[in-house]
């Protein structure tokens, strides 16, 4: 874990000297996004750590070691500070290791959980893709009003639509966990109600090997949100976008 905690370390001291409006959401995160990704990177070579090194810790990072990691670093970074700062600070820094994997992703590690041999990292702008783009609207642990009463448990993925999350119910452990998709944009919620119905048509034939089961669609919650099947080191935004503008037959 010691990796992860100095890439969390640096990410966050540097979001303190080069992101704190950011951070604390009086300004567009990605206004501040670059500056961060370079003072981070300054502190890396600092305390010489190697950046490939902490980037696979970070992909290969359990969920209690990411939450351990992120609280310790937030509370050395925030102080005494405001709770708020320590909050928003925390929730972002749990947020790295996903934004990592999400990076990682390719078709030898569909779970991007590890550092491919020839990933070059020569400066802040590739260390850029690693870093989550905002701060998450969700955090682990939250229970999302009116979608099913599941518990989020990890990040799947972010975009311009909003977020996929890992979710578990709170007392049916044997139950599978589901994969929630939010879409946080209110302008984009037609279109995810469109991919609903799209889904839907397709799953009236019955199950299709490959493509992800739609179980829910929540519809009227804020956000909307839809309820899919958890595949394990898949990649749920980028499969649907593959399957509306694959041609008719089977799917990958």
């Amino acid at each position: 874990m010691a990796s992860l905690k100095r890439l969390l370390l640096c990410v966050g001291a540097s979001i303190r000297e080069n992101g704190m409006k950011a951070i604390m959401n009086l300004i567009p995160f990605g206004e501040s996004l670059y500056d961060i990704a370079a003072g981070t990177w300054r502190k890396l070579k600092e305390c010489e750590e190697n950046p490939q090194a902490a980037l696979q810790a970070a992909a290969g990072a359990s969920r209690e070691e990411i939450k351990a990691a992120a609280a310790e670093a937030a509370r050395e970074i925030a102080g005494d500070q405001s709770p708020e700062l320590l909050l928003n600070l925390e929730s972002y820094l749990t947020q790295v290791p996903a934004a990592v994997r999400q990076s990682l992703r390719r078709p030898t590690d569909l779970a991007g959980r590890t550092v491919p041999p020839d990933l070059v990292l020569a400066g802040p702008a590739d260390l850029l893709p690693f870093l989550p783009s905002r701060l998450p609207r969700f955090k682990p642990g939250d229970r999302p009003a009116n979608c099913g009463n599941w518990v989020l448990v990890e990040l799947l993925g972010t975009g311009g639509f909003g977020e996929v999350w890992k979710a578990e119910h709170p007392s049916l452990k044997n139950l599978p966990p589901v994969a929630l998709k939010f879409c946080l944009d209110p302008a984009a919620a037609r279109s995810l109600r469109n991919e609903a119905q799209l889904l839907d048509r397709i799953m009236r034939h019955g199950a299709h090997p490959g493509i992800v089961a739609l179980r829910q669609a929540y519809l009227e919650s804020d956000p909307v949100c839809l309820e899919y099947e958890y595949v394990e080191g898949g990649d749920l935004t980028s499969l649907i976008s593959q399957w509306k503008h694959q041609p008719d037959g089977p799917r990958p």
